[in-house]
C-alpha cells in the first residue's frame, strides 16, 4: 500500500509522516486507492503540515471519526481542550444540512487527523466539519451509500493542532436575512415581484440581504403579509392584537403554508403594499429632515 502515496520530489516528510500516510492508505483505502490511483502528499506552507486530499464512505467517517479531538491528552479519560466548536443542532443551517444528507448530499472538505494515539478505535480527530458528519450520521447507509471528500493530516505538533483548528472554526458568517433572499428565489420570484409592484422596492432591485432603514428584507414582507391575511381571516379583528413575526435564516412555517394561497394580482393586497410603501417613505422624509447632529442616524422603518 506504500505505493498508493505518492511523494513530490520536493518534499521531505518525516519518517512518522510517511509512516502515518501509508498506514491510513492500507486501513482506511480510501475511494481513489479502489480505482488504482495514487494519492500525491501536500504541504500547507503555512503551518509547515502535511496532508492528502481523498474521499470516504459516509459509513466511514461515521464510525471512526471522533467529534472530541483534543489538544492534550493527559490520561485515558482525562482529555483536556476541546478543538471543536460545539454541535448546534438545533439551528436551521443545521437542519437543511441534516435534510442534505439524508437525501444524498456528498460534502467537501471535512478536515481530520489521522491519529490513533488516543481513542483508537476512532483515529480521524475531527478539527472541522463536525456538523457535516453529524448530519452523515443520520442517515441509512445500507440504502444512501455516498462518499465525502476529506483532508487528512498526519504527525501534527501541538501549535499545528491549534492553528489548523482555529482556521477551520472560524467563518464569516452569513446573515439570515441574505440566507432568506436566497431560499425565497428558490420558491420563486413573486415576492420580488410584488415588492416592485407596489413601490416597496425599485425595479431590478432586490431585497436587502441584512437588516437595513431603507430597503425591506425578506423577512419584513414575509412578515407584512402574513398578519395581513391573518386579519383578513380574524372574525373578531378588536381581538387580533399579536402580529405574527416570521422566522429569519430558515423556512417560516406560517409563510410557507401562507404562501399557496397569495393572489399576487388581488387589487386589495396591492393596495395595502402601496399604502406601507407610503408610510416607509413618509417616515424616511420625517427622519431625514430632523434637525440636529442626531437627527438623520435614527433608524428608520422596515426593520423588525
Amino acid at each position: 500500500m506504500v505505493d498508493s502515496l505518492l511523494i513530490p520530489t520536493e518534499m521531505t516528510p518525516s519518517a512518522d509522516t510517511k509512516r502515518a500516510a501509508s498506514d491510513f492508505l492500507q486501513v482506511f483505502r480510501p475511494y481513489e486507492v479502489n480505482l488504482g490511483q495514487k494519492i500525491p502528499l501536500y504541504l500547507d506552507k503555512r503551518s509547515k503540515a502535511y496532508y492528502i486530499v481523498c474521499h470516504l464512505s459516509g459509513e466511514m467517517l461515521v464510525r471512526s471519526s471522533d467529534l472530541e479531538a483534543t489538544l492534550d491528552v493527559v490520561g485515558d479519560d482525562d482529555e483536556l481542550y476541546k478543538l471543536n466548536r460545539e454541535i448546534t443542532e438545533d439551528q436551521a443551517a443545521y437542519k437543511q444540512m441534516e435534510e442534505d444528507a439524508i437525501n444524498g448530499r456528498s460534502f467537501e472538505d471535512v478536515v481530520l487527523e489521522y491519529d490513533n494515539s488516543y481513542r483508537p478505535q476512532k483515529p480521524l480527530k475531527v478539527y472541522g466539519g463536525q456538523h457535516r458528519i453529524r448530519a452523515i450520521s443520520k442517515v441509512d447507509h445500507k440504502n444512501m451509500p455516498v462518499i465525502h471528500g476529506t483532508r487528512i493530516y498526519f504527525s501534527l505538533t501541538r501549535d499545528q493542532k491549534v492553528e489548523i483548528a482555529t482556521i477551520n472554526n472560524t467563518s464569516i458568517s452569513v446573515p439570515n436575512d441574505l440566507l432568506d433572499r436566497m431560499r425565497e428565489q428558490l420558491l420563486g420570484s413573486e415576492l420580488r415581484d410584488w415588492c416592485q409592484s407596489v413601490g416597496l422596492l425599485e425595479k431590478g432591485t432586490d431585497f436587502a440581504d441584512r437588516r437595513s432603514p431603507n430597503l425591506p428584507t425578506v423577512r419584513v414582507i414575509r412578515t407584512l403579509l402574513v398578519n395581513y391575511y391573518l386579519g383578513i381571516k380574524e372574525k373578531q379583528i378588536d381581538s387580533f392584537h399579536q402580529p405574527v413575526v416570521c422566522k429569519s435564516g430558515g423556512l417560516d412555517d406560517y409563510y410557507i403554508n401562507l404562501r399557496k394561497e397569495i393572489k399576487w394580482d388581488d387589487d386589495n393586497l396591492a393596495e395595502m403594499g402601496k399604502q406601507y410603501s407610503r408610510l416607509h417613505k413618509l417616515q424616511q422624509e420625517r427622519v431625514n429632515n430632523r434637525s440636529g447632529p442626531n437627527g438623520k442616524n435614527i433608524r428608520m422603518t422596515l426593520v423588525i
